[in-house]
């Protein structure tokens, strides 16, 4: 029951809001299926340069050209969503960013599938981390065993919402391994599962009178009682690499706050240090928070000034890791 409330994966296919539609968006998005843990297959779209019509098959060199650009983004959406639902993104990076751009179904939403291993739960925390984890390996695999090839250090991270939690999650585990992304982009995230449910306007627990909600938040605080706890600010700790978070301050879903108590977490873990440098001097900001005036829950990225800061962003960390190759 938790997992329904908390992935929400039901709701494109009961609303039609963000269902996939039935072929690849236009003008440029291949389609991929990759396999990931507990014999789970995914829905993965990637769209490509050069540009080359609707539903292309692009070859391998083509593939190659990806780790030679050096600009990469994964992104992870929300739940109550499919890959389809903010796919306009993908056009923005490959447009503005020159970017190839890489999107997934976690296990259970849209078009990918489900364990097929007996008495295992389809929806799990660790099963979103295992998904986008597999995909970031898929990204960097070889050409010849079917990756893109590309660097790890060339593979921008992008979360919204819930997703911001995934790629945290991905980003500190790739930086223990020393495999670290280029950046992660923290669209709309929150601190911890239990602290959505206390504060958000769709959660029961923010209309109890006071003391109440956080007597529920104490009692639920135990793993045999919260399953999918989704510990941002303790994963936003162990990223070594640049991150840069953004909010709408009229967001009622996730409210603003969280994404500063997210940057007060990942700052003192840093001492406060500003700036991840190069081997030049040069570097982009190790931390980063953009507050919106005017951005809700969903349409931070439309905004003229987040446009703005991912491109100043992804920019510096691109051109750093590039000399780095």
């Amino acid at each position: 029951m938790q997992g329904l409330l908390v992935y929400m994966a039901w709701v494109p296919g009961l609303t039609g809001i963000g269902a996939l539609p039935p072929f690849t968006p236009k003008p440029f998005t291949s389609a991929v299926r990759v396999k990931s843990t507990a014999r789970v297959e995914l829905g993965v779209w990637h769209t490509a340069l050069p540009a080359r019509g609707y539903n292309a098959t692009y070859t391998k060199e083509e593939r190659s050209a990806a780790a030679e650009r050096c600009r990469a983004v994964l992104y992870l959406h929300g739940n109550a969503e499919t890959r389809s639902k903010q796919g306009w993104k993908l056009g923005w990076y490959h447009t503005h960013a020159k970017a190839d751009v890489v999107t997934m179904d976690y296990r259970g939403f849209g078009d990918s599938t489900c364990s097929t291993e007996a008495f295992r739960a389809c929806l799990t925390e660790r099963g979103l981390y295992e998904d986008a984890y597999s995909v970031f390996e898929w990204m960097t695999n070889s050409t010849k065993d079917g990756g893109l090839g590309i660097p790890h250090g060339c593979i921008v991270l992008h979360g919204h919402s819930l997703g911001a939690a995934v790629a945290t999650r991905v980003a500190g585990v790739l930086s223990s391994q020393g495999k670290a992304p280029a950046g992660v982009i923290l669209e709309s995230g929150f601190t911890s599962m239990l602290e959505v449910m206390r504060v958000a306007w769709m959660s029961p627990l923010a209309y109890l009178p006071d003391g109440f909600g956080d007597f529920f938040v104490s009692v639920m605080d135990k793993p045999a009682r919260l399953q999918h706890t989704f510990m941002h600010s303790t994963f936003i700790k162990k990223v070594s690499s640049p991150v840069l978070l953004l909010h709408g301050e009229k967001d009622v879903t996730v409210p603003a706050e969280m994404s500063s108590e997210l940057f007060k977490a990942r700052v003192a873990v840093s001492d406060g240090e500003a700036v991840c440098e190069d081997g030049d001097g040069k570097g982009a900001p190790c931390t980063d928070l953009l507050s919106l005036p005017e951005a809700d829950h969903s349409d931070v990225m439309t905004q003229y000034d987040s446009q703005n800061k991912v491109l100043e962003f992804t920019t510096k960390v691109w051109a750093l890791k590039g000399k780095a190759r």
